[in-house]
């Protein structure tokens, strides 16, 4: 577990940007065997080295050990990967100083002010000064979340879109050219689960980056050169692609409730997918919906289909793709294709950076739908997750009960934080067990109180106090639990009055991945 002084004035540490991290230069989209080095300039060479590849299953690499290094940290924000990047080498024994949001010159001034050992870019979208990178005594790596040979600023979106088995961190020289720098370490992973783009940042590629990270840092130290990036090396199969355009996040309702699904974690949390609802031709947002596309976020596809069929025979219209057919807890349940349906929790009304990300029935306010209550008490099988939209669930085993709470990027609204302590107090009365396991989300345990709610409220003041009341009143829950042994358990990191939630329990155990604010 790793604990951070402060944020300074980084993004939080859920923000993700849909820029990419190392967006230096961007020229003429070529075809991949034009992309980088020409082939047949790199022909000419009468051996090809092997990439340096880092195994992602290593062991833990707190063991790896390296004398202390004078490192600068460019980046335009001080999100997650970068704060899990710093903290890492900080307790390697390595003098890191940040810089946040470097633009031209003043990337030049920072690393004559600091002189350091490297320079190391793992968040950045401006172009480093030719200047810095062609010191070969003093090199400047780019973090690009990319497999070798991975070029341009959407290639997480673009794995998650063609659902590629697996992905991967190359660590790279900075080069004129975006991307195609040699090559100082590079890491893959398999793309085995269901995740939302900001989630695999937040866990793969972070990972592998640590890994890929350090393994650059040892052969600078060894004085062990980079690798070429070379379009004819087996072991090079990515390619330059464009920017994901408008077009390609569009979501076609007609599909399969999975493939929407798919199509909106591609996207998720940034800069997310785009659709059009209706809502029986209700008009809201100040103008008629079923016009304007809304930015779309949390997809789940509902696996129950007696469900969408009987809502759909409820209904006194015919149901077509892209209705929206019932709520629950402020998502909405949208139609698709097949006879499928999909959850959505969370909508921005504007494609807009200053609309707001919010619970979807906040933004619908008209959506005058079935309401599909679900019983967050009843107790899941052990193992398993809802197989509908379900932000709050329990599982029981051997007198354990392990408390569920996957909230959306971990902020917690007051009606979310309601909707858990009423479970808390319930679990609290359970005769039958006698430990209860906090567990939070996979992606997050808890980020504290829901800030755009509050800004979206008529009355931000009352709507904050009620926010903090609610989260107390977990807290306070949490405490209650006298008869019992409470542990929380930090799947991911937690912020504000997440940590604070943590630390009501009676231990906390987290992995070294996670990062508290």
């Amino acid at each position: 577990m790793n604990r951070l002084p402060s944020i300074h004035r980084g993004q939080h540490p859920s923000s993700h940007s849909d820029r990419h991290p190392n967006m230096h230069c961007l020229p003429k989209y070529p075809s991949n065997h034009q992309a980088g080095r020409h082939p047949s300039s790199l022909s000419k060479h009468t051996s090809v080295p092997p990439l340096p590849w880092v195994d992602f299953s290593a062991p833990d690499p707190r063991k790896m050990a390296g004398k202390p290094l004078k490192i600068t940290f460019l980046c335009n924000g001080f999100n997650g990967l970068s704060q899990r990047l710093y903290l890492e080498l900080v307790s390697r024994g390595h003098h890191v100083t940040m810089h946040e949001d470097p633009r031209g010159e003043e990337m030049t001034r920072a690393v004559e002010t600091d002189q350091p050992d490297l320079v190391l870019c793992p968040f950045l979208t401006h172009r480093v000064p030719p200047g810095l990178y062609n010191n070969p005594a003093r090199p400047v790596l780019i973090v690009h979340p990319g497999i070798p040979g991975d070029r341009g600023p959407s290639s997480i979106d673009w794995a998650l879109k063609e659902g590629a088995a697996e992905w991967g961190v190359t660590v790279l020289q900075a080069d004129d050219e975006m991307d195609a720098g040699d090559i100082w370490a590079t890491c893959k992973f398999p793309l085995n689960r269901q995740a939302t783009k900001s989630s695999l940042y937040g866990k793969e590629v972070t990972q592998a980056a640590l890994l890929a990270v350090l393994h650059a840092r040892d052969a600078f130290e060894r004085d062990a050169p980079p690798t070429p990036l070379d379009y004819t090396h087996s072991e090079v199969t990515g390619e330059l692609r464009r920017k994901l355009t408008v077009e390609d996040r569009q979501v076609d309702w007609a599909l399969p409730a999975e493939d929407v699904a798919s199509a909106v974690r591609a996207c998720d949390s940034q800069p997310g997918a785009l659709g059009v609802l209706r809502l029986q031709g209700q008009v809201c947002l100040g103008g008629h919906l079923h016009q304007h596309e809304v930015v779309l976020f949390g997809a789940c596809a509902e696996g129950d289909d007696d469900v969408v069929r009987r809502l759909k025979k409820e209904l006194s219209w015919r149901v077509i793709p892209g209705d929206v057919i019932a709520k629950r807890n402020g998502a909405v349940l949208v139609a698709c294709g097949g006879g499928d349906a999909v959850w959505i929790s969370h909508l921005k009304a504007s494609p807009k950076k200053t609309s707001l990300k919010l619970p979807a029935t906040s933004v619908l306010p008209s959506a005058d739908v079935t309401l599909l209550p679900i019983n967050q008490c009843d107790p899941l099988p052990y193992g398993t997750r809802p197989k509908t939209f379900q932000d709050v669930w329990t599982t029981r085993r051997d007198g354990v009960c392990y408390v569920h709470f996957d909230f959306y990027n971990g902020a917690m609204s007051t009606e979310q934080c309601r909707r858990l302590e009423r479970v808390l107090l319930t679990v609290g009365q359970d005769p039958d067990s006698s430990m209860v396991v906090l567990m939070g989300g996979h992606n997050f345990f808890s980020n504290g109180i829901h800030l755009n709610v509050i800004e979206n409220a008529e009355c931000a003041v009352a709507e904050s106090w009620a926010n903090i009341t609610a989260i107390d009143d977990v807290v306070k829950a949490i405490f209650r639990m006298r008869s019992k042994v409470t542990v929380a358990a930090l799947q991911g990191n937690a912020g504000a009055g997440g940590v604070m939630m943590a630390l009501a329990a009676d231990q906390v155990v987290s992995h070294a991945g996670v990062v508290l604010n």
